[in-house]
């Protein structure tokens, strides 16, 4: 599975928008929505603080292992 949809699964599993997640990681909607549409891939500082804000671990969002 893709990151950009596995990402917003994630998302969609802990109840939050669009909107709230891009608020709490510190980007502003445009850009979190390109990441959703697989149309740009975050960071690594960015990344971290998906993961935290997801309660997930990397290797569950990457799909790694």
């Amino acid at each position: 599975m893709s990151f950009h949809v596995k990402l917003n699964e994630m998302r969609l599993a802990r109840g939050l928008t669009e909107k709230q997640l891009a608020e709490l990681i510190g980007v502003d909607l445009r850009t979190y929505k390109s990441y959703e549409l697989g149309k740009t891939t975050p960071r690594i500082p960015i990344l971290k603080k998906i993961v935290i804000a997801l309660e997930t671990t990397s290797d569950e969002l990457l799909e790694i292992g």
